[in-house]
Protein backbone atom coordinates (compact mmCIF):
# COMPACT_ATOMS: atom_id res chain seq x y z
CA UNK A 1 0.00 0.00 0.00
CA UNK A 2 1.33 3.34 -0.96
CA UNK A 3 0.02 6.93 -0.08
CA UNK A 4 1.28 9.79 -2.53
CA UNK A 5 2.40 12.52 -0.38
CA UNK A 6 3.37 15.40 -1.28
CA UNK A 7 6.99 16.87 -0.46
CA UNK A 8 6.69 18.57 2.44
CA UNK A 9 4.98 15.58 4.05
CA UNK A 10 7.84 13.78 2.69
CA UNK A 11 10.37 15.84 4.09
CA UNK A 12 8.83 15.97 7.60
CA UNK A 13 8.68 12.08 7.42
CA UNK A 14 12.21 12.15 7.09
CA UNK A 15 13.06 14.64 9.42
CA UNK A 16 10.83 13.33 11.94
CA UNK A 17 13.25 9.65 11.42
CA UNK A 18 16.23 11.97 12.40
CA UNK A 19 15.14 13.13 15.35
CA UNK A 20 16.74 11.68 18.95
CA UNK A 21 13.31 11.20 20.37
CA UNK A 22 12.26 9.04 17.32
CA UNK A 23 15.34 7.23 17.47
CA UNK A 24 15.25 6.34 20.61
CA UNK A 25 11.50 5.65 20.50
CA UNK A 26 12.72 3.15 17.75
CA UNK A 27 15.60 1.52 19.46
CA UNK A 28 13.24 1.03 22.85
CA UNK A 29 10.74 -0.92 20.35
CA UNK A 30 12.90 -3.02 19.04
CA UNK A 31 14.36 -3.99 22.09
CA UNK A 32 11.10 -5.15 23.42
CA UNK A 33 10.50 -7.35 20.52
CA UNK A 34 14.21 -8.89 20.76
CA UNK A 35 13.96 -9.27 24.89
CA UNK A 36 11.45 -12.00 24.22
CA UNK A 37 14.12 -13.47 21.43
CA UNK A 38 16.73 -13.18 24.29
CA UNK A 39 14.30 -15.52 26.70
CA UNK A 40 14.00 -18.22 23.89
CA UNK A 41 17.46 -17.99 22.72
CA UNK A 42 18.83 -18.36 26.47
CA UNK A 43 16.84 -21.60 26.99
CA UNK A 44 18.05 -22.71 23.50
CA UNK A 45 21.69 -22.24 24.89
CA UNK A 46 20.88 -23.98 27.66
CA UNK A 47 20.29 -27.26 26.16
CA UNK A 48 22.49 -27.19 23.80
CA UNK A 49 25.29 -27.25 26.42
CA UNK A 50 23.35 -29.88 28.32
CA UNK A 51 23.28 -31.81 25.42
CA UNK A 52 26.96 -31.02 24.50
CA UNK A 53 27.90 -31.77 28.37
CA UNK A 54 26.40 -34.95 27.93
CA UNK A 55 27.90 -36.44 24.85
CA UNK A 56 31.26 -35.43 25.79
CA UNK A 57 31.26 -36.47 29.24
CA UNK A 58 29.58 -40.30 28.16
CA UNK A 59 32.17 -40.21 25.32
CA UNK A 60 34.62 -39.48 27.94
CA UNK A 61 33.35 -42.17 30.31
CA UNK A 62 33.08 -44.94 27.67
CA UNK A 63 36.58 -44.32 26.50
CA UNK A 64 37.55 -44.53 29.84
CA UNK A 65 35.55 -47.84 30.80
CA UNK A 66 37.42 -49.37 27.32
CA UNK A 67 40.11 -48.39 28.31
CA UNK A 68 41.42 -46.08 25.43
CA UNK A 69 41.87 -43.05 27.85
CA UNK A 70 44.84 -43.29 30.05
CA UNK A 71 44.48 -42.42 33.06
CA UNK A 72 45.75 -39.17 34.71
CA UNK A 73 44.78 -36.28 37.10
CA UNK A 74 43.59 -33.86 34.37
CA UNK A 75 41.38 -36.41 32.51
CA UNK A 76 40.01 -37.25 36.30
CA UNK A 77 39.61 -33.50 36.59
CA UNK A 78 38.16 -32.91 33.21
CA UNK A 79 35.42 -35.31 33.71
CA UNK A 80 34.80 -34.30 37.34
CA UNK A 81 34.14 -30.70 35.82
CA UNK A 82 31.54 -32.02 33.08
CA UNK A 83 29.81 -34.00 35.93
CA UNK A 84 29.66 -30.76 37.70
CA UNK A 85 28.50 -28.50 34.63
CA UNK A 86 25.88 -30.99 33.69
CA UNK A 87 24.46 -30.76 37.38
CA UNK A 88 24.82 -27.16 37.08
CA UNK A 89 22.89 -26.91 33.83
CA UNK A 90 20.46 -29.38 34.90
CA UNK A 91 19.21 -27.32 38.27
CA UNK A 92 19.53 -24.13 36.27
CA UNK A 93 17.19 -25.38 33.75
CA UNK A 94 14.82 -27.12 35.94
CA UNK A 95 15.06 -23.57 37.96
CA UNK A 96 14.51 -21.27 35.16
CA UNK A 97 11.76 -23.25 33.59
CA UNK A 98 9.41 -23.16 36.83
CA UNK A 99 10.35 -19.41 37.66
CA UNK A 100 9.46 -18.65 33.61
CA UNK A 101 6.20 -20.79 34.09
CA UNK A 102 5.48 -18.64 37.09
CA UNK A 103 5.94 -15.05 35.98
CA UNK A 104 6.12 -15.84 32.17
CA UNK A 105 2.60 -15.02 31.54
CA UNK A 106 2.25 -12.07 33.36
CA UNK A 107 5.83 -11.05 31.85
CA UNK A 108 5.00 -11.70 28.42
CA UNK A 109 1.71 -9.58 29.13
CA UNK A 110 3.28 -6.45 30.07
CA UNK A 111 6.00 -6.69 27.20
CA UNK A 112 3.16 -6.79 24.74
CA UNK A 113 1.06 -4.06 26.65
CA UNK A 114 4.92 -1.88 26.79
CA UNK A 115 4.90 -3.14 23.17
CA UNK A 116 1.90 -1.54 21.96
CA UNK A 117 2.31 1.81 24.54
CA UNK A 118 5.36 2.43 23.04
CA UNK A 119 4.22 1.61 19.19
CA UNK A 120 1.01 3.89 19.26
CA UNK A 121 2.30 7.00 21.11
CA UNK A 122 5.69 7.14 19.95
CA UNK A 123 5.86 5.62 16.26
CA UNK A 124 2.37 5.74 14.78
CA UNK A 125 0.92 9.04 16.30
CA UNK A 126 3.91 11.33 14.95
CA UNK A 127 3.73 9.41 11.90
CA UNK A 128 0.20 10.25 11.60
CA UNK A 129 0.41 13.65 12.47
CA UNK A 130 2.57 14.43 9.68
CA UNK A 131 -0.40 13.72 7.40
CA UNK A 132 -3.25 14.57 9.46
CA UNK A 133 -2.38 17.11 11.67
CA UNK A 134 -5.30 15.98 14.73
CA UNK A 135 -4.82 12.20 14.19
CA UNK A 136 -4.86 10.74 17.82
CA UNK A 137 -5.57 6.74 19.47
CA UNK A 138 -8.11 6.03 21.44
CA UNK A 139 -7.72 3.40 23.58
CA UNK A 140 -10.40 3.99 26.02
CA UNK A 141 -13.55 3.69 23.43
CA UNK A 142 -15.22 1.40 20.99
CA UNK A 143 -16.44 1.54 18.25
CA UNK A 144 -20.20 0.91 18.11
CA UNK A 145 -21.15 -2.48 18.33
CA UNK A 146 -24.36 -1.81 15.98
CA UNK A 147 -21.63 -0.52 13.45
CA UNK A 148 -19.24 -3.54 14.40
CA UNK A 149 -22.74 -6.00 13.31
CA UNK A 150 -22.91 -3.85 9.95
CA UNK A 151 -19.61 -5.14 8.83
CA UNK A 152 -19.13 -9.01 10.25
CA UNK A 153 -22.97 -9.42 10.76
CA UNK A 154 -21.98 -13.34 11.00
CA UNK A 155 -19.50 -13.19 14.15
CA UNK A 156 -21.35 -13.49 17.17
CA UNK A 157 -18.13 -12.41 19.31
CA UNK A 158 -16.23 -9.00 18.96
CA UNK A 159 -12.55 -7.35 20.45
CA UNK A 160 -11.31 -4.30 20.25
CA UNK A 161 -8.40 -2.55 20.17
CA UNK A 162 -8.53 1.14 20.73
CA UNK A 163 -9.37 3.54 17.58
CA UNK A 164 -7.72 5.42 15.40
CA UNK A 165 -9.18 9.15 15.14
CA UNK A 166 -7.42 10.78 12.05
CA UNK A 167 -10.25 13.51 12.46
CA UNK A 168 -9.91 15.00 8.89
CA UNK A 169 -12.76 16.58 6.76
CA UNK A 170 -14.30 12.89 6.55
CA UNK A 171 -14.18 12.30 10.39
CA UNK A 172 -12.73 8.54 9.82
CA UNK A 173 -12.53 6.46 12.45
CA UNK A 174 -10.48 3.20 12.39
CA UNK A 175 -10.55 0.15 14.65
CA UNK A 176 -8.26 -3.14 14.94
CA UNK A 177 -11.14 -5.59 15.30
CA UNK A 178 -11.17 -9.45 16.11
CA UNK A 179 -14.68 -10.78 15.55
CA UNK A 180 -15.39 -14.18 15.58
CA UNK A 181 -18.22 -17.24 15.53
CA UNK A 182 -16.96 -19.02 19.31
CA UNK A 183 -15.73 -17.89 22.71
CA UNK A 184 -11.96 -17.61 22.63
CA UNK A 185 -11.46 -20.37 25.06
CA UNK A 186 -12.43 -22.63 22.91
CA UNK A 187 -10.92 -21.87 19.33
CA UNK A 188 -7.86 -24.73 20.31
CA UNK A 189 -10.65 -27.74 20.26
CA UNK A 190 -12.73 -26.00 16.96
CA UNK A 191 -9.68 -25.29 14.67
CA UNK A 192 -12.30 -25.14 11.26
CA UNK A 193 -14.82 -22.29 12.63
CA UNK A 194 -14.99 -19.09 10.91
CA UNK A 195 -12.28 -16.75 12.52
CA UNK A 196 -12.30 -13.64 11.03
CA UNK A 197 -9.83 -10.52 11.44
CA UNK A 198 -10.71 -7.18 10.03
CA UNK A 199 -7.98 -5.22 8.64
CA UNK A 200 -8.82 -1.62 7.67
CA UNK A 201 -7.22 0.80 5.33
CA UNK A 202 -5.60 3.79 7.26
CA UNK A 203 -6.10 6.54 4.80
CA UNK A 204 -8.84 8.08 2.70
CA UNK A 205 -6.11 9.71 0.33
CA UNK A 206 -5.32 8.08 -3.45
CA UNK A 207 -3.97 4.66 -3.17
CA UNK A 208 -1.89 2.89 -5.00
Amino acid sequence: MEINLTAEETNKLNNLWKTSRFKRSWRAVKNTVNCSQKVKNYFVRNIILLFFSFIVGGGLFLLKDMGLLSDSIFVDKLMMFIVRLILFLLVLQILSVLIFAFIGPGWESNQKDKLRRLYESEILVPILQIIYLSAKIDIEHDISPNNVEEVVPAAKYYIQSGILKLNNEKDIEIVDLYAHTIPRRYHHKKKKENILMILPILSDRYIQ
